[in-house]
């Protein structure tokens, strides 16, 4: 048996926070909290997709703010090391915010539907969701066609 292109090499003396968990999540905010093995508490937070400005983060828990309903958002975290120097990227966590208050009157023609609806949601304009436990049997929307769905009505 051989060994080839074997490499040693110093470990990092700072390595990425090992978890980023996210929790009340709302429609313009999500608290982030960081595990981080180097016990720092100083991190840098950057959007994977440029949508938020680089923060600096002085504690393991951060409250973002100044976020847009119903979006998208990639992040991930740096540790700033004692020596000044930045670890690499953590895992990237992505999430969406959650959909803002519809005002009155409301009209929705479901022209974003797409013909892919699954049962599971796919296919379904963002906000929108299926209430499977309602007593309907199926709903109709009129798209360059018409789509027939399993029981259950459509919530906002």
């Amino acid at each position: 048996a051989y060994i080839d292109n074997v490499v040693v090499d110093m470990l990092p003396a700072c390595v990425p926070p090992a978890q980023i968990e996210l929790s009340n999540l709302d429609t313009s905010s999500v608290t982030l909290t960081i595990t981080d093995a180097n016990q720092a508490n100083h991190y840098m937070l950057y959007s994977y997709d440029s949508q938020v400005e680089p923060v600096e983060i002085y504690d393991t828990t951060y409250l973002m703010t100044g976020l847009q309903p119903n979006t998208e958002y990639s992040l991930y975290v740096r540790t700033v090391c004692f020596d000044g120097n930045l670890s690499e990227d953590s895992t990237v966590v992505g999430f969406r915010t959650a959909c803002s208050a519809i005002e009155v009157p409301f009209f929705e023609d479901f022209d974003e539907l797409t013909s892919s609806y699954n049962s599971n949601t796919q296919g379904m304009i963002p906000c929108w969701s299926i209430n499977k436990s309602a007593q309907a049997s199926y709903m109709t929307a009129v798209n360059s066609g018409s789509y027939m769905w399993d029981s259950g009505t459509l919530k906002f």
